[in-house]
Parts: structure tokens; C-alpha cells; sequence
């Protein structure tokens, strides 16, 4: 199965024509700008292999890692940062899939999203003591890094076996993608982050405490090793894709207490075979269980009244499906509902559709088999 992780890039056709230069000055195999008598790192243009980035460039300290600045220089292997930066802006080593070291320095202050996301050779990260803000899958899609480590002496994040919290443990932010087998959250956490186990392939059950009340968007997408996880009875929220792509989760119960399912929850849980949707659920998002194959049977609970886009598109072995009455029809197949009724009160014309299903119907009356 292929991942996709996308970005929009703007005058993406001129790219090749522009050089390092349009994105500041270059001295040795850097491309830089300066900014408030610091300089900001914007490109490479070295070899690759072992990269130490240098205290000054254009005679001013370095202070920050620009955006994408090494984006997808899959040559580099490592790379030292000098104590002077402070920033390691979003994107900035975006894709570089053999970088398997970073030396991350101790004055560093934030880390921005997606920062080091898909660098697949990435093993351990080490959070110093000045940090104060790591962004969204700072380090997601990390196939083989095995623990995200935090120095004691910071103030706000701490780690507990390799996996990072907030200091006080209430927010789970990042798996390591190579974390494998079985893994029991602590009980003091209660919030699970957007991607917090993204794509750990080889977990294969995760216990949740009874404190968790919701989990964020794509908390377990593409963790294709997954087999069981226990949902707490305290859940009343499942975010966007949470369960997406986790194509050996056979079995799951969706406690009681949900109110929302969101966007593509459990899209393509091949395995799923059964599900019941509790009455205590009004709001199910498109998509919800889209290309879950091996569905066979689903029970929709009476706090649903629509049934959104696609809820179950692609369900292709699908044999039951029980709607509550609750469920109320988009506007527009009300019309389509009223029209047939119309039509055979013989109160309006029959039209092409309203044919070709009573010439099905008559089929099947006489027993010919339709498919």
C-alpha cells in the first residue's frame, strides 16, 4: 500500500529555472538571509553526507533553520546545529530519508511542524532543556526512530520510555515510529494528540486509560500492525482518520459514551467485519468507514440522523445494515422519494429511473436474479 504525504508548492513549473540564490546569499554550501543581526538558514548546496552547519554566516550568528530548508536532500546522513539557533523552522528537513542523526543544541527554543517529518533513517532525537514549543508531527513518519528522549531539566515536555508528553503527562504527543509490540498509556493522560502513533507499523495493541476523553485527528493512522486496542468508556470524541489505514484491526467496540465520529475514523480497516455505531453518536463524519472491505454487518445507533458522504463507500461485502428511523434523507432524496411516490400514485409521469426500477422489480417478481 503507498503512503502519500503532500505539499502544495507555489510556481512549482519555475522551480527548476530559479537558483539557491533567489533564496539569499550563499558562503560554502549554505544559502542564508539575514534577519535582526542573525541569519537564517534557507538552503543546501553541498554534498550531503555529514553536515555541520557553521556558528556565523555573513559574519552574523546563525539563529534559525528556515522552512524546508533541507527539504528532501536525501544525501545528507547527518547534521550538526550550532548552539546560536534558536528555531528549526517547519519543513526544514522535510523527506530527508537517510538522515539518521541530528545534533540538536541545547539554547534551542522551538521546533516547528512537520520539522523533521518522513526522515526514515532517523533512529533517536534528543529534546534539550530550553524548548518551549514542538509543533505538529514534529518528528511523524519516522519509520525506525525508536525514542524521542527529553532533558529533566525542561519545562515543558518530558518523555517516559522514549514516548514525549507535555511535562505533566496529561497530553501524549508523539509515539517514535519504531516502536514495537504492545504499549499501555500512562493513566495520567487524558488528551492523545493529532498523529500521536502515526504510522507505527509495528505496534500491535495499545491500551488507553480511562482518563482519555477524546483522540485527535489521525491518532493511529497507518498503524498496519494494529490488532487490538482497547477504547476507555470515557471517549466521546474520535477524531478524523484515528483508525485510518489500520488494516489488521479485526475487532473493535465504540464505547457508549461517543457523540462524534469524524471524517474517514476507520477508513480502510480491511479486517472490520462487524460494527455498532451506539445511540449515544450524532455526528458521523464522510467517509467514516470507507473501503473497509471485509464489513460485513452494521448497526447504526438512534442518535444518528443523517448518514454522511460515503459513511460507507467501498464496504464491498456489506450484507447488513440497520438504519434507525432517525435518520433523516438529504433534501434532495426526499424529493427523489416523494417524486416515485408520485409516480405511483400515478399522479405525475413516470420518469427514466422510476422505469428502469419497476422493469428490476418485475424481474426479480418473476424470479430472475438481478444484480
Amino acid at each position: 500500500m503507498k503512503k502519500c504525504f503532500c505539499k502544495i508548492a507555489t510556481l512549482v513549473g519555475l522551480l527548476p529555472l530559479l537558483s539557491l540564490t533567489a533564496l539569499g546569499a550563499q558562503q560554502g554550501d549554505f544559502v542564508y538571509q539575514t534577519n535582526g543581526g542573525g541569519a537564517v538558514v534557507t538552503g543546501y548546496a553541498g554534498p550531503g553526507g555529514a553536515v555541520v552547519i557553521p556558528d556565523t554566516l555573513g559574519s552574523v550568528p546563525v539563529r534559525m533553520i528556515g522552512a524546508s530548508a533541507f527539504d528532501k536532500e536525501t544525501t545528507v546522513t547527518s547534521v550538526n546545529i550550532p548552539n546560536s539557533v534558536t528555531n528549526i523552522h517547519s519543513y526544514a528537513f522535510f523527506n530527508c530519508t537517510n538522515l539518521s542523526n541530528i545534533t540538536i543544541p541545547n539554547g534551542l527554543i522551538s521546533i516547528g511542524d512537520y520539522a523533521f517529518v518522513l526522515c526514515e533513517s532517523l533512529t533517536n532525537v534528543a529534546i534539550g532543556p530550553s524548548i518551549v514549543s514542538i509543533g505538529a508531527l514534529a518528528f511523524g513518519y519516522c519509520d525506525r526512530l525508536r525514542a524521542i528522549t527529553v532533558d529533566p531539566l525542561n519545562s515543558f515536555y518530558t518523555s517516559v520510555d522514549g514516548v514525549l508528553f507535555d511535562k505533566n503527562t496529561n497530553t501524549l504527543l508523539q509515539v517514535p515510529g519504531g516502536k514495537s509490540g504492545s504499549y499501555t498509556i500512562p493513566a495520567s493522560v487524558t488528551n492523545i494528540a493529532y498523529g500521536a502513533f502515526i504510522e507505527c507499523k509495528s505496534l500491535t495493541s495499545v491500551t488507553i486509560p480511562d482518563n482519555v476523553t477524546s483522540l485527535g485527528y489521525s491518532a493511529f493512522y497507518f498503524c498496519s500492525g494494529l490488532t487490538n486496542v482497547s477504547l476507555p468508556s470515557t471517549i466521546t470524541s474520535i477524531g478524523g482518520d484515528a483508525f485510518g489505514f489500520c488494516t489488521n484491526l479485526a475487532s473493535l467496540t465504540i464505547p457508549s459514551a461517543v457523540t462524534s465520529i469524524g471524517w474517514g475514523a476507520f477508513s480502510y480497516c480491511d479486517r472490520l467485519t462487524s460494527i455498532t455505531i451506539p445511540h449515544g453518536v450524532t455526528n458521523m463524519g464522510g467517509q467514516a468507514f470507507y473501503g473497509c472491505t471485509g464489513l460485513t454487518n452494521v448497526t447504526i445507533g438512534s442518535g444518528v440522523t443523517q448518514i454522511a458522504d460515503e459513511a460507507f463507500g467501498g464496504c464491498a461485502s456489506l450484507t447488513s445494515i440497520t438504519i434507525p428511523d432517525s435518520v433523516t434523507p438529504h433534501n434532495l432524496v426526499k424529493k427523489v422519494y416523494a417524486d416515485r411516490a408520485a409516480m405511483g400514485r400515478g399522479e405525475i409521469p413516470v420518469d427514466w429511473g422510476m422505469g428502469e426500477h419497476m422493469a428490476f422489480a418485475s424481474l426479480v417478481a418473476s424470479g430472475y436474479p438481478v444484480r
